[in-house]
């Protein structure tokens, strides 16, 4: 018994290593698992991508066993997640999944337009309705819409042809990135300037009623997947007019730094402190 894909639904975030947004994952729901079923329609993940395949007539190889009736048809996908930090590192709107959901719409014409891209931060946001359990570790963040308009005509066509892609464009986030240093340091060592070798991201002295520290932010929001491209260093002044290097180590910013903004508004930032 063979079975020909017809259908991958994937991602892919910059964040990530493997280039796929690892934390999402899609599941065909009840009635559409149904209507799989009844047309010899299997489906699996791997890798989170999610492929289905129909059952191979073997008479005439390359052609579905059971070709759909005329009728238009329509499928949803449940779109689940398993990391709810996935509003820091990914543009989306982070109202809570628990209260909103996210909804997406395409349709699929024809073998001819194989590949098809939505961007996972412009949906239909609705009120939540209905509760559905997903796999563990799962919860829903929204549903996949696909409408097949002419599925005899799609279905005919899949011999020797690929699959249908459908690929989820997940958006970094970006954030400003600042660097603290104590005051407690003696004059000459004291930074005025934090600059950074490819001159991509700008640093400015962030004016803050702080007895304690000296804040230096930049001005542009850095992608996440930028951040270990950064080389920063700091500059100081020598009787006033020189600048000099110094002597001090401006680490790496990651995910890890993420704090709110010391002035208001109170947005997110990644902060590092600057130690000699």
């Amino acid at each position: 018994m063979r079975y020909l894909p017809w259908l991958h639904i994937e991602s892919t975030h910059p964040v990530f290593r493997s280039g796929s947004m690892d934390c999402l994952a899609f599941f065909p729901s009840e009635n559409s698992q149904t209507w799989l079923r009844n047309h010899r329609c299997i489906w699996k993940m791997w890798q989170n991508r999610l492929t289905i395949s129909i059952e191979e007539d073997p008479h005439n190889p390359g052609l579905p066993l059971i070709l759909p009736s005329a009728s238009a048809i329509e499928l949803s996908v449940y779109i689940g997640i398993n990391d709810l930090s996935y509003a820091l590192y990914t543009e989306i709107d982070d109202s809570p999944i628990h209260y909103t959901q996210h909804h997406y719409y395409t349709d699929i014409l024809g073998v001819e337009s194989i590949n098809q891209e939505i961007l996972l931060n412009h949906s239909e946001i609705r009120e939540k309705v209905k509760a559905i359990a997903l796999p563990k570790p799962y919860q829903k963040l929204g549903v996949l819409h696909i409408l097949i308009a002419k599925p005899q005509a799609f279905f005919s066509q899949i011999k020797n042809k690929s699959a249908h892609q459908i690929r989820f464009l997940c958006e970094e986030k970006k954030y400003q990135v600042c660097y603290v240093v104590k005051n407690s340091y003696p004059p000459e060592g004291m930074p005025v300037l934090v600059e950074e070798e490819t001159q991509k991201v700008h640093f400015n002295e962030l004016d803050v009623e702080n007895d304690e520290y000296l804040f230096l932010i930049s001005k542009e929001e850095v992608p996440l997947s930028s951040l270990s491209d950064l080389s920063c260093f700091c500059l100081g002044t020598y009787n006033g007019e020189e600048s000099v290097r110094l002597k001090c180590k401006a680490q790496k910013f990651s995910l890890n730094d993420l704090t709110t903004h010391p002035t208001y508004p109170h947005k997110y930032i990644l902060l590092r402190e600057i130690k000699y």
